[in-house]
């Protein structure tokens, strides 16, 4: 594979792209799981809020909701102050 310009880095020179861009039957299953893992969460954590704080429990979801809000921001400041393919 050769190395080439891929975009400009933040000092304004050009990075290069080290690693494949392929995936495998093991790397895609395991991509999928890690998708639908914290979708499938939900249906455990609520009624274990329920049993746990009750009609409070609205409360705890909108507090959470809120950090999420935030850390959408911080992700967001990331992905600006770093232009690339991976931000992190």
């Amino acid at each position: 594979m050769s190395e080439t310009p891929i975009a400009p880095s933040v000092d304004g020179g050009a990075y290069t792209q080290e690693l494949s861009r392929s995936l495998s039957l093991g790397g895609n299953i395991l991509i999928t799981l890690s998708a639908v893992t914290p979708a499938s969460s939900v249906f455990i954590i609520i009624p274990t809020v329920l049993a746990a704080v009750g009609g409070a429990s609205f409360v705890a979801f909108l507090a959470s909701a809120f950090v999420g809000i935030l850390m959408a921001f911080c992700y967001a400041e990331l992905a600006s102050a770093f232009p690339g393919p991976d931000p992190e």
